[in-house]
């Protein structure tokens, strides 16, 4: 009887470290992300405009006019913007954007690591390469789709707000509020949450293939390299470098195949101020993008993008280093444990 009393307590002691455990990693995810994602989409704030410029003049009319005079080159577009508007309107919505992102990132890194504890289970990169990136992938995907649920309202202004051309005293929205409070007044709460099935689809294959690519190459690399050595030689992480080279190739990967429902969701959340509405749905907006421009049409912006999808790059290598750094610290608990 005392024995399996004993037994009892232990494995109870088991459950509540593996859940301290996972709630100190949680708490690791967030702040590293959340201090990561304000450094990196403050510096690319300004191609941030240019994309969704790029995206919305050449698709529809904003501000209830064409707006052709905007040259789809970047540095045109950058200095058309401030010769118009002013430095600070390089960041104009940059505030809304980093109020989105860095709780939204630190949920979204939080989730991942949740989703992919409950996925993977003991399944290790090394004995089961093909079924953990698998895994990694539909991980990524949960998260994305998840946190998009709780932030599209800042992703839809955001937009209204960094898609502003010409002269600043012709501007739709103000501010954050202005645009929040416009946008129920005159269409509803749901007018909040217009393209959300649209960007929720591309969402999804964003952030698979962000996350699941980015920790899955990492994993390939680092299992090869140690394979090679002698258990003293093993290495815990990847260089930052090599870090940073794989973050970017999944960045570019993930933006490359979730990029054209992007353009379909901005252009339908820009068309909300119109009182005519040119599209009807993202379905009629696809097809009528793709018979006046094809596929071009689609990516309009990728360049500006690529850009600044450095910046969500260097959000995934940061974050690790500063996971990394206040684990080391012993902040939120002991070390990272790796898979």
């Amino acid at each position: 009887m005392a024995c399996s009393q004993l037994l009892d307590y232990r494995i109870d002691i088991q459950k509540k470290d593996k859940e301290r455990s996972s709630l100190h990693e949680f708490g690791l995810d967030a702040v590293s992300s959340a201090v990561a994602t304000a450094i990196a989409r403050s510096v690319v704030a300004p191609f941030d405009r240019v994309k969704i410029i790029s995206q919305v003049h050449y698709t529809s009319i904003v501000n209830g006019q064409n707006n052709l005079h905007y040259h789809p080159g970047i540095l045109t577009t950058l200095n058309q913007i401030y010769r118009e508007q002013g430095l600070r309107a390089l960041w104009f919505g940059n505030f809304t954007n980093i109020l989105r992102f860095v709780p939204s990132q630190a949920v979204m890194f939080g989730l991942n690591t949740f989703y992919l504890k409950l996925l993977l289970g003991n399944i290790k990169h090394k004995d089961n390469g093909w079924s953990h990136t698998a895994l990694s992938l539909i991980s990524g995907g949960l998260s994305g789709a998840t946190t998009l649920c709780m932030f599209y309202p800042l992703l839809f202004c955001q937009t209204h707000l960094a898609a502003h051309v010409g002269p600043l005293v012709d501007r739709e929205y103000t501010g954050l509020l202005d645009c929040i409070q416009k946008t129920v007044h005159t269409n509803g709460v749901r007018a909040l949450y217009t393209g959300f099935a649209i960007a929720a689809n591309g969402m999804v294959i964003n952030k698979a293939i962000y996350f699941g690519a980015y920790y899955s190459f990492n994993k390939t690399i680092l299992d090869h390299s140690n394979s090679l050595v002698s258990n003293k030689e093993k290495d815990a992480k990847l260089p930052f470098w090599i870090r940073f080279a794989t973050a970017q190739v999944a960045t570019y990967l993930s933006q490359l195949f979730s990029y054209p429902l992007d353009t379909i969701g901005r252009v339908l959340i820009v068309q909300t101020a119109q009182e005519e509405k040119l599209y009807l749905n993202a379905r009629d907006c696809f097809t009528k993008l793709w018979k006046s421009q094809g596929l071009s049409g689609l990516y309009r912006g990728m360049l500006p993008n690529m850009i600044r999808s450095s910046g969500s790059a260097l959000i995934l290598v940061l974050h690790d280093e500063f996971k990394w750094t206040l684990s080391k610290m012993g902040f939120f608990g002991g070390d990272i444990q790796d898979d």
